[in-house]
């Protein structure tokens, strides 16, 4: 079936350069060489058409690389992640577009570290990019009308501390920048529900390594029944509000969006890769009055820290302090100097770091009589 492209909406001059682009291309083998998908080359780079074609040819060197012709012909998954990761394709929004739902609070980042190889992981990728294509292609001929973006649906429920991993922020990042390089203008919105604080902390750390025009798109949703303002009924899941079932009569649509979960040691191949020795917990032990100070280098921006510690009673005071180099005397307060909490207590936080330079992350043990103690771990993301 020929799907009837719309009539582009576009300026005269946008659409001089447009014609200027498709010749540029005159010898090029395309994949598409509809308006609407050189159009969306342009949209990315702002109709600087020198700039389109560079990213329009580095396109073309990822798809031979990459075989994107044949790749959903001959692609083997891999076991751990047809099982493991999280999310999948299901329904479409008000405007027909494609639906995907991404569950990262289930996506076990150490677990698939340990279980697959980065490349493993860069073809499931494109595998998800090339199946989102491929279902909105689908959807334009059966529904007799062009439909040319997706939208996603983040579900942040169970996302936590555990969660803001250098393995797991590199990942969300390279994913992020694969999307963006070869798949411009795909998408039409994002929606986040079941937001946790820390899943806020994500985003912000992620902003730096997004487009700006991307990240416009993000909307956080007070409930997932805002969600049916968005798609369908019939088209949303029970379990967000709506009254889609799969198959097996899941109102999850486990079927066709996968929960993840913890990846079994069955499943495992590599040993797990050590992120550095800040990776392990330290013990700090504190004399009555003692100031102890963790210095951490930053030597790149746009970086972020993530701390956690347990303190043996509220007797302990923790702040955040900054200098520009090694040796300098002088110290700036991030944080200011506060109580780390009641007993026992288990305080963890992120800074991002807007500067290069040493962070100190600093104990007082303010007890006049007391020698107090610290299980800490830090992380640079």
């Amino acid at each position: 079936m020929v799907v009837v492209e719309p009539e582009l909406n576009i300026t005269f001059t946008q659409q001089s350069l447009l014609n200027d682009f498709r010749l540029l291309l005159a010898d090029e083998v395309l994949p598409d060489t509809s308006d609407n998908d050189l159009l969306r080359w342009l949209e990315a780079r702002n109709f600087e058409v020198n700039e389109a074609l560079k990213m329009y040819r580095e396109h073309l060197k990822f798809r031979t690389l990459n075989k994107i012709d044949t790749f959903l012909d001959n692609y083997e998954m891999p076991e751990v992640l047809l099982k493991y990761y999280p999310g999948g394709i299901c329904g479409h929004d008000k405007n027909n577009n494609v639906v995907y739902y991404l569950l990262p609070g289930l996506f076990d980042a150490k677990g698939f570290l340990k279980a697959t190889t980065p490349n493993e992981l860069h073809q499931y990728a494109i595998y998800e990019a090339e199946m989102l294509l491929r279902k909105v292609k689908e959807s334009s001929e059966e529904k007799n009308m062009y439909i040319g973006k997706w939208v996603i649906v983040v579900d942040a429920a169970h996302f936590g501390f555990k969660h803001l991993t250098k393995a797991g922020v590199n990942w969300w990042k390279k994913n992020i920048a694969l999307f963006e390089a070869n798949y411009p203008e795909r998408l039409e919105n994002i929606y986040i529900i079941n937001s946790p604080k820390f899943f806020r902390a994500l985003t912000t750390m992620l902003k730096p390594f997004v487009a700006k025009e991307t990240f416009e798109k993000v909307s956080f949703l007070k409930s997932p029944h805002e969600l049916l303002r968005y798609i369908p009924e019939d088209n949303l899941p029970v379990c967000y509000g709506g009254s889609l079932k799969d198959h097996l009569g899941d109102g999850n649509c486990e079927a066709y969006i996968k929960r993840g979960g913890i990846i079994p040691t069955t499943l495992y191949k590599n040993k797990l890769i050590e992120e550095g020795p800040n990776s392990e917990w330290m013990d700090i032990s504190l004399r009555h009055s003692q100031c102890y100070v963790i210095w951490i280098e930053i030597e790149d921006v746009p970086n972020s820290i993530k701390w956690e510690f347990y303190s043996d009673n509220n007797s302990i005071n923790f702040g955040l302090i900054y200098k520009p180099h090694e040796n300098d005397n002088e110290k700036k307060w991030l944080l200011t100097m506060a109580p780390a909490g009641a007993k026992n207590r288990h305080v963890s936080d992120y800074l991002q770091c807007a500067e290069k330079g040493f962070y100190g992350l600093y104990f007082e043990n303010t007890s006049k009589f007391k020698q107090k103690s610290i299980k800490c771990i830090f992380e640079i993301l």
